[in-house]
């Protein structure tokens, strides 16, 4: 599993069910795959239904996700939500 921090990206080798068991409100399971940090969005664009992230990397994701990403994110930080 690759975890991409701000400045590196770091390489743990568990099983994803393993993270998953992990009660990390700042962490959601995007796809199979993927558990992304919430912390780290910067931006979220609706239109083309992409997260924008502060170390520059972007992640494509369904309409259906996005919806309950932006639910998450909005209740983590409070209400406030990027467009």
């Amino acid at each position: 599993m690759e975890i991409h921090q701000s400045k590196s990206i770091d390489y743990v080798h568990t099983a994803i069910k393993e993270v998953k068991k992990i009660e990390l409100p700042e962490y959601f399971m995007v796809f199979r795959f993927y558990i992304i940090n919430l912390k780290q969005i910067k931006k979220i664009n609706r239109s083309s239904n992409t997260l924008i992230f502060f170390n520059g990397e972007n992640l494509e994701i369904g309409k259906r996700i996005s919806s309950k990403i932006i639910q998450k994110y909005n209740n983590l930080m409070g209400g406030h939500e990027e467009n």
